[in-house]
This record gives structure tokens, C-alpha cells and sequence, in this order.
């Protein structure tokens, strides 16, 4: 039996990209709860994430992406700079996309 607090859902096969929304806006209430960000999961290799900075009824989004050869970019409105890793998956409060392929 699944409870209220969980959810189940079977594939027939695997998705060729992986996207994890992480519900972070409930109506006004902003969710903070720090989310592991993993560079590899099962078969999947993290290639972007989203964040949201601000409050539940107003904010703006980042956007990080894995380049090839250059590690991961950083992209905020017309601003674009070179990231590490560690300095990405410290977002772990404001994360709000994850994406796998």
C-alpha cells in the first residue's frame, strides 16, 4: 500500500533524458529543503540544472549547463561565466530543475 506522503510510478523502458522538478512554490511558501545534487545517477549523467532565487510570488531563474571540455557555464540573464562543480552543487536550497541524459 502507498501512503498519502508517496508515489509510484513504473516506465516501460527509460527515458533517453531524465527531467526532476523539484516543487519549491506551494502557493505562497517558498520550500527550502536542501536536494543532493549527484553528478551520476544509475545510468544518467547530470547535463543542466535550474534554480530559482527569490520568493514564492516573485523571483528570477539561473540556468547551469555541463559544456564539453570546459566544465559547467553559468547563465543569468546576459551574463555567462565558467563554473566548477562543487560551486553548482552547493545550490542544493534553490535548485528547481535537474536534468539527466
Amino acid at each position: 500500500m502507498v501512503s498519502a506522503s508517496q508515489m509510484k510510478r513504473s516506465l516501460l523502458r527509460k527515458p533517453r533524458i531524465l527531467f526532476i522538478h523539484v516543487q519549491r512554490l506551494l502557493g505562497t511558501y517558498k520550500d527550502e529543503t536542501p536536494v543532493v545534487i549527484q553528478r551520476r545517477m544509475g545510468d544518467y549523467r547530470l547535463t543542466a540544472m535550474i534554480e530559482h532565487l527569490g520568493g514564492a510570488t516573485g523571483g528570477h531563474y539561473v540556468a547551469y549547463r555541463r559544456h564539453a571540455g570546459k566544465g559547467w557555464l553559468r547563465a543569468s540573464d546576459a551574463t555567462i561565466e565558467a563554473i566548477d562543480f562543487k560551486t553548482m552543487a552547493s545550490r542544493q536550497k534553490t535548485v528547481y530543475l535537474l536534468v539527466y541524459s
